[in-house]
């Protein structure tokens, strides 16, 4: 199975009880992260955006939706039906073979909790680049598994970081704070914020969400604002083709 198919069968509804419960547990987390990227968004507006990855739209606020021409790409065909209620143009789209836009025609690309399903990440990274105008922005946020609780599980439980890619897991790609601007500066991208979402301690809930602002790494997730800052060449390197295979 190929890895889009793998995400499409995910968020097409065919969801077991015990997956829902795990979606339900991130309820919280959801929050505080949504709560950061629209402040990242606020000031924006008369702009092009594309939101990749987009679901069914409800987690961009409305005003923001309200001010500026918000275009939806999502794998699901089942999350872009929701999603047209939001959107001027939902579109179905397989990430890993590339972003239905031409390019430099995007003011704004925000992709939220995306980059950890994307094999490629430097091919996903480099179509964001293409479709961007110069001094375009992205807004990102992915998982981070450099926690105290990451550490915690593979010290004691002999278990992979906390929300990493591991067994019958849908994320196919990990990142902590630097990885993550190592990517984006690679790709032709400038960071302007990072901001951690909020410390996760199993049962008991999240914590510290301000102090992670200063503390990135504190964060269950990672929330971050960049400027393109230069086009780039991609680099079809022999893993990527062997992936292809």
């Amino acid at each position: 199975m190929k890895n889009s198919d793998l995400q499409k069968s995910l968020y097409e509804g065919n969801i077991n009880p015990d997956e829902i419960a795990k979606i339900e547990s991130f309820k919280e987390s959801a929050k505080i992260r949504l709560e950061k990227l629209n402040k990242l968004l606020e000031n924006i507006a008369g702009k092009k955006v594309l939101n990749v990855g987009c679901g069914n739209g409800k987690f961009l606020n409305k005003e923001f939706l309200i001010k500026n021409t918000v275009t939806g790409v999502d794998v699901s065909l089942s999350a872009l039906e929701e999603a047209k209620e939001y959107y001027h143009i939902p579109l179905q789209a397989d990430l890993d073979s590339g972003i239905p836009v031409k390019d430099g025609d995007m003011d704004v690309v925000i992709a939220s909790e995306v980059i950890e399903h994307i094999v490629d990440t430097d091919f996903f990274l480099y179509e964001v680049n293409r479709i961007l105008k110069p001094g375009g922005v992205l807004v990102l946020t992915t998982p981070n598994i450099n926690t105290p609780l990451s550490y915690m599980m593979m010290l004691f439980l002999d278990m992979p970081p906390y929300r990493s890619a591991r067994y019958r897991a849908p994320h196919v790609r990990d990142f902590t704070k630097r990885t993550l601007r190592l990517a984006l500066e690679n790709n032709g991208f400038e960071i302007r914020n990072y901001y951690g979402t909020a410390l996760f301690i199993p049962w008991l809930g999240y914590f510290m969400s301000g102090l992670c602002n200063f503390f990135p790494r504190l964060g269950s997730e990672l929330v971050v604002k960049a400027i393109k800052v230069k086009d780039i060449e991609y680099r079809n390197s022999n893993f990527s083709m062997i992936l292809t295979k």
